[in-house]
């Protein structure tokens, strides 16, 4: 799906999250001829990863459920069978034995976690809004094709039903329910877990009715799946060639591609600091906001594997803060050749008015546009 293809352009936690919950259920799923608990046990490490990488993966428990419960079915197996606590046991270590002690701190950072409904100030829209705007994402990323292929997908359960399939279906509305009653912020990247039930509702629909359908539907159903999936292609082709240009929802693209927290300009900015070190023959350290930034996470992606490039999440917003950072700075260009930076990101992190003022130990050597109205600047000092 494009919303698919969007996000994982990004550097965020909610596709790998999805890629950990979907090995996790390929592992259940393997776990069926194994008579030693190896597959069980990865699936819960899988499990506790992705609760690890990412707290909202706990949404994603009510598909989860409903789709073991699915292949326990199918199998002729019990519910609570000893897999189901493999599972549960090998997802509580992965948890307990990546947090050890921090386990006992987490009560005084669940106020972090204002995304959740019942955590909101009572500002956060009602029920039926947070609803509306869950489908609204959708409507708006899977466009007419996911139309064909959901109508397709319930045509084929109202001639041929399955199981499966209608589990899987019940684990999607589940998880939307879940989530609409919850999460007191919405974001399309949210529905990334999601939409693995989804797609499985779909999947398990034509395959359940394959091998009954006549010939006439089986052409149908298999030009349907070549027009919605080539219609993503070429939007997924759009997106990854330029995707301010692409068919996606306009907060979408202000957010991630043109707005403040999106990374326009960052190669300008990396390109900038490249050839000023190789025109120098020295190392560029940049000093960047700490948190939130999308120009410090943008550019240390950037110093991956680059040696000319440093980059140091540390806040300046007073001079004082420099004058203290500034004897640890000078340790470190200590016998080399180093250039020092500071990187602004306009609205998110403004440059203050005392860079410019006469007398300042810095002053502004690049800009490049941002935003809509602020650009990134950088400003080069000597410590």
């Amino acid at each position: 799906m494009p919303m698919i293809v969007f996000h994982e352009r990004l550097a965020l936690q909610d596709p790998v999250s999805t890629a950990l919950l979907v090995l996790s259920l390929a592992c259940v799923v393997a776990a069926r001829a194994a008579t030693a608990p190896t597959s069980s046990l990865a699936a819960g490490v899988f499990l506790g990863l992705a609760f690890l990488n990412k707290i909202s993966a706990v949404f994603a428990l009510p598909w989860l459920g409903l789709l073991y419960l699915a292949w326990q079915k199918q199998t002729g197996r019990p519910i609570f069978d000893r897999r189901l606590w493999w599972i549960a046991i090998a997802a509580a270590a992965a948890v307990l034995l990546y947090l050890r002690g921090e386990i006992f701190k987490l009560g005084s950072d669940l106020g972090r976690y204002h995304e959740l409904a019942i955590g909101g100030d009572g500002t956060s829209p009602g029920f039926t809004a947070r609803l509306a705007v869950w489908l609204n994402w959708y409507r708006a990323y899977g466009g007419w094709p996911l139309g064909l292929l959901v109508a397709g997908a319930l045509g084929l359960q109202c001639r041929w039903p399955s199981r499966p399939a209608l589990l899987a279906g019940a684990a999607w509305a589940a998880t939307l329910l879940v989530n609409a009653a919850f999460y007191a912020n919405t974001y399309a990247r949210y529905l990334h877990p999601d939409c693995v039930p989804l797609v499985l509702f779909i999947a398990l629909s034509i395959g359940g009715a394959w091998s009954v359908l006549p010939h006439i539907p089986r052409a149908a159903v298999i030009l349907g799946l070549v027009v919605a999936l080539g219609a993503w292609l070429n939007i997924s082709r759009q997106i990854a060639s330029d995707p301010a240009s692409a068919p996606l929802p306009a907060d979408e693209k202000q957010q991630y591609v043109t707005g403040p927290w999106s990374g326009r300009g960052l190669n300008g900015i990396s390109q900038f600091l490249d050839d000023y070190a190789d025109r120098n023959q020295v190392c560029c350290l940049v000093l960047a906001h700490r948190f939130h930034s999308p120009g410090c996470y943008g550019l240390m992606l950037a110093a991956l594997g680059d040696p000319r490039l440093i980059v140091v999440p540390l806040t300046i917003g007073q001079p004082a803060d420099l004058a203290a950072a500034s004897p640890g700075l000078r340790k470190i260009a200590a016998g080399q050749r180093v250039a020092f930076f500071l990187l602004y990101e306009g609205s998110l992190y403004p440059a203050p008015a005392w860079l410019n003022l006469p007398g300042s130990t810095t002053h502004r050597v690049f800009e490049v546009p941002h935003d809509a109205t602020n650009p990134f600047g950088l400003y080069q000092f000597e410590p």
